[in-house]
């Protein structure tokens, strides 16, 4: 999935919407590593990597941003740690599972 690009982030944001709706109040991203921060390489079709801008409800993609306010959600994300992982900018957009797997 390319998380960076704004049709798909769009397309999430409908279904985060329709979830919260629903009554969900919290959201697990797995291996959340492997999805873009704001250093990694951009897509070609977004000039910045905001995906988690968008996915926590800080910015709108397309006109739509999610339906509650981030701090009435539980957010967090699996970031194992390891030496080549930014664990400190994930904690930025989320909460993370404890781990010392790779130490």
């Amino acid at each position: 999935v390319n998380t960076e690009n704004p049709d798909f982030q769009h397309y999430y944001m409908l279904y985060v919407n329709d979830l919260l709706k629903c009554g969900c109040r919290g959201f697990r991203y797995d291996t959340a590593k492997h999805i873009g921060l704001p250093s990694d390489p951009k897509d070609p079709k977004s000039p910045e990597n905001d995906f988690w801008e968008v996915a926590t409800g800080r910015k709108a993609v397309k006109g739509l941003r999610m339906a509650l306010p981030e701090d009435s959600l539980f957010i967090y994300g699996e970031v194992l740690q390891d030496k080549n992982v930014k664990e400190t900018e994930y904690a930025q957009y989320m909460g993370l599972t404890a781990s010392n797997y790779g130490y």
